[in-house]
């Protein structure tokens, strides 16, 4: 079943910050649709991972988005999110981060959000070892299956060991093979 949009498409402009910074609360959509949508964001973000290419994930935003990112800033736009996102995603050891799961989703259907708290696991460092690290998520649907905000929170010094820790394993695997 297709999505159907909160606003037309003359209307969809994302959701930009007013005068005043403030982000406007959209109309409010179905759980059904706002459900769909997510769905959608978490299969495109896990076959972006597979994949190296982030390009996909970026198509889900707005042209107008704001996507706060508290490590590495805030992007304006479709095309800033693509042009941070997509080369962050090929650096080794961060291209080694190959899926994503959610610990639990809240879905504010009233204002068309949805928080999260994703579960981001990296590779088998080649021991059988898991590795993974959660932060939290709030994006704000726009219709049309885009998105016209993402903020992720999340602590950087534990996303540091949990890289740290990943690459210790990985040294150690390959050392014992």
């Amino acid at each position: 079943m297709a999505a159907t949009s909160r606003r037309s498409e003359a209307e969809l402009v994302g959701c930009s910050p007013d005068q005043e910074g403030e982000i406007a609360t959209l109309p409010a959509c179905s759980l059904e649709e706002l459900k769909e949508a997510f769905e959608v964001f978490c299969r495109v973000g896990n076959e972006c991972a597979e994949t190296d290419d982030y390009n996909a994930f970026a198509d889900l935003f707005t042209e107008d988005c704001l996507y706060v990112e508290h490590f590495y800033g805030t992007m304006h736009g479709r095309e800033a999110v693509r042009n941070w996102i997509v080369p962050l995603m090929r650096e080794y050891p961060i291209n080694e981060m190959v899926r994503y799961t959610n610990d639990w989703v809240y879905y504010d259907e009233s204002n068309g959000r949805v928080l999260f708290c994703p579960r981001t696991h990296m590779s088998d460092p080649g021991d059988g070892s898991e590795h993974s690290e959660v932060n939290w998520s709030l994006v704000e649907y726009a219709g049309n299956g885009l998105w016209c905000m993402e903020e992720d929170i999340y602590n950087p010094e534990e996303w540091g060991t949990l890289v740290k820790n990943w690459l210790v394993a990985k040294k150690a695997a390959e050392a014992s093979s």
